[in-house]
């Protein structure tokens, strides 16, 4: 794998950046196989709770199933599945994120 300017590690770099192709191994792929079929299971399961047989455009909600390993080196990939698309799934996570940081903000003041 051979980045350039589009490397945003190293974005001059004419040689391949292993920053890029480590995160690479971590983050992209297919569910862990140990996973693969409960989570199937589950994303099924919650689907038809959640949206009871609706299909495409006529269901009514969305959800992101993630699991990581405790205990797991850092950064350890973590494995997801949802119903949504991935751009509905970024803006949820990062409403998640936000909302976390600041309940973080407001626990981390002194009384």
């Amino acid at each position: 794998m051979r980045h350039t300017s589009n490397c945003k590690h190293f974005p001059y770099a004419d040689d391949r950046c292993l920053v890029c192709e480590e995160e690479d191994n971590m983050n992209h792929g297919p569910i862990d196989p140990e996973f693969h079929k409960m989570m199937n299971d589950l994303a099924e399961d919650l689907d038809m709770i959640f949206n009871q047989g609706l299909k495409g455009e006529d269901k009514k909600t969305g959800f992101v199933l993630l699991l990581m390993p405790f205990n797991g080196p850092k950064g350890q990939r973590t494995n997801y599945i949802s119903n949504a698309k991935r751009e509905d799934i970024v803006e949820m996570m990062r409403e998640v994120i936000t909302r976390f940081e600041e309940q973080g903000a407001r626990n981390d003041k002194p009384d």
